[in-house]
């Protein structure tokens, strides 16, 4: 049987103030066990709730074009072992690694250490309202941390700017948010998933 991530969501979008630089495939990993307060996709905390991707799946979806995959969730190391053939894959196609993940890197170990250390771009930390802020460069609070390495070591991002969101209504009519929430739209998109 092939190896599969349950996830909640993914797109190819090019917003780089939101999923990382170029055109990424981003993909929500459906499940989370950090469950932080405040987090705008507390819809997909429930585990196994996603639909299954395969690897070939998934490397289909890893066009020329693309720059890179970009990891949200839930809480995409909560899947690391699974994870980490897709994300050694995405590497062995040359694309760039951003990853979105509540742990910091002392919590870590095995697979989920590694896709940490493989990753171009990781945001890291704990989601946490009190310190929330509408003017962090790919962040929502500002205990959260941006590291640097690998193709992007040299890159820079500026904080200061207002952050940016995405709203899609898809063709079933299920709506779609990503980015940076400010309370007054996560309000709204509450009332309108309801």
């Amino acid at each position: 049987m092939e190896n599969t991530i349950n996830v909640a969501d993914f797109c190819i979008e090019n917003a780089e103030k939101i999923y990382g630089f170029g055109k990424r495939l981003a993909i929500w990993l459906q499940g989370c066990s950090l469950r932080c307060k405040g987090c705008i996709n507390a819809h997909i905390w429930e585990f196994g709730k996603g639909k299954d991707m395969t690897l070939s799946q998934f490397e289909n979806l890893l066009t020329p074009d693309l720059e890179g995959i970009t990891l949200l969730g839930g809480e995409p190391l909560d899947q690391s072992e699974k994870l980490l053939p897709f994300v050694l894959k995405a590497k062995e196609m040359g694309k760039t690694v951003v990853l979105f993940t509540g742990y910091r890197k002392r919590e870590l170990s095995g697979p989920a250490l590694k896709i940490w250390n493989i990753s171009d771009v990781t945001v890291s930390g704990r989601y946490r309202g009190d310190k929330h802020s509408d003017f962090l460069a790919l962040r929502g609070s500002t205990n959260q941390r941006l590291t640097f390495k690998g193709a992007y070591k040299n890159k820079k991002i500026s904080d200061g700017k207002n952050t940016e969101m995405l709203v899609d209504i898809l063709d079933n009519g299920e709506i779609r948010a990503g980015g940076f929430l400010q309370e007054e739209m996560d309000d709204l998109l509450k009332q309108l998933r309801k």
